[in-house]
Parts: structure tokens; sequence; C-alpha cells
């Protein structure tokens, strides 16, 4: 007669118990009463959280018709170009020759505030001097919200020089009671 060959059932059974077995004996070692815990982890007591800032408050100077209004809080508005195709590549990926390229930009206008913006106008500038380009951008964007922006044309570069592009944001506050604030109470983002 041959000899049967232990089931799977089995073999999984035994190999849930060891691995029982090391779970207990790995979670049984605790300190008993004579021995005392050790100390990890002196530190003082952590302070309470500082809550958030007063919010910056315009208006309301007493004269007729005029009302204090809390300014909106968060970084300010700006924009945050994602992607760059050129046409032909810049020398060395960041050096414009004497030529023209043609240029897309991508990215967002980005509102981390928590009102809503107006923009009024996105521009371009290639090495601090303007540029002409088709700039597609969003009319608002809601408090804590980004909408993507597009900046395609063809820059002519007389002289050789670096491929330093930047887009600037020009908005306002979407209601017009929070228009006064301008940028009071925002946080400058690097």
């Amino acid at each position: 007669m041959r000899p049967r060959p232990p089931s799977r059932t089995v073999s999984a059974v035994a190999a849930l118990l060891t691995l029982t077995a090391g779970v207990l004996v790995a979670t049984s070692h605790r300190h008993t009463p004579r021995t005392p815990a050790p100390l990890a982890n002196q530190r003082p007591a952590r302070l309470p959280a500082g809550g958030d800032p007063a919010p910056v408050r315009v208006g309301g100077s007493g004269s007729p018709g005029t009302r204090a209004v809390d300014c909106p809080t968060g970084s300010e508005p700006g924009i945050m170009l994602t992607s760059a195709v050129f046409d032909p590549q810049p020398v060395r990926g960041s050096l414009f020759g004497r030529r023209n390229y043609r240029i897309l930009l991508q990215g967002t206008v980005n509102n981390e505030t928590d009102a809503a913006l107006t923009v009024l106008e996105v521009t371009a500038s290639v090495r601090g001097k303007p540029w002409k380009a088709r700039i597609t951008a969003p009319r608002t964007v809601p408090p804590q919200s980004s909408r993507p922006v597009r900046i395609e044309g063809v820059f002519h570069s007389a002289a050789a020089g670096p491929a330093q592009i930047t887009a600037q944001l020009s908005w306002q506050w979407r209601k017009a009671a929070l228009r006064p604030c301008g940028e009071q109470g925002l946080i400058e983002d690097d």
C-alpha cells in the first residue's frame, strides 16, 4: 500500500497554526507590574494649536453707507506653467539662438483662496519683455480650485540668450464688496 500524501488542507492548517503561534509569541511579551515600562519619547507636552489668524477687515470707517468686510484668506492667486513645447528645441534645452521659435505653454490659473476671482488679463513675457502670444484663460476661477491656461505663439529671438518665459495674472475679487481688500490678508506663494 502506498503512503498517502498529506492533503493541502492539512498543510494549510499547519501553516496557519504556525503563523498564529508566531503572532501570539510576538504579541504576548508584555511588561508585568514588576517590570517598569520603558520611558520613551520624553518630551514636554505639545502646545495647543494656535488657531486661525484674525481676518483682515477693511471698510467700516463709520461713514454712512460703509461697512466692514472680512477679506478672503489663502495664497495669492497666480499662474503655474506645467508644460512647454518648443519648435525648434532651444539649444541645450534652455538657450534661444537667433531665430523664430514656435512655443506652446500650458498650465493653470490657481485660486487657493476662500473666494471666487475674476481674471482680468493674462500676459506673457520672454526675457522680461512683453510677448504677443495667443492666450486662452478662464474668465472666473472658483475658490480653492484651478482652471487651465494656454499660451501659444511665435517668438523671434533677435539675439542668443536664455529661454526665460513668464506669465502674469491680473485679477480682482468676483464679489464687488471684496474688491477693496485687494491682496490684503493673502500669503505670497513662491
